[in-house]
């Protein structure tokens, strides 16, 4: 009948209107992840780049301290 009809329109509106919030936060929450793993990739590639930058003047240094003890003996 037209009520039933009417009452079933109303339910799935309803239920679409749902759904749509719904996406709209899973969307907000995905994209909050999303940024926060971009940042820990971008933390990680700093820190190699400094764990690098360290590594090389350590070298630096060891090289420099055996041209000393050599030059001492």
């Amino acid at each position: 009948t037209g009520e039933n009809y009417n009452k079933d329109s109303i339910f799935v509106k309803n239920l679409v209107s749902d759904l749509s919030a719904t996406s709209e936060e899973l969307f907000a929450s995905i994209k909050t992840v999303s940024e926060a793993i971009n940042d820990i990739a971008n933390s990680s590639s700093e820190g190699a780049a400094g764990t690098s930058d360290i590594t090389n003047r350590i070298t630096k240094i060891a090289s420099q301290a055996t041209e000393v003890k050599v030059e001492s003996d």
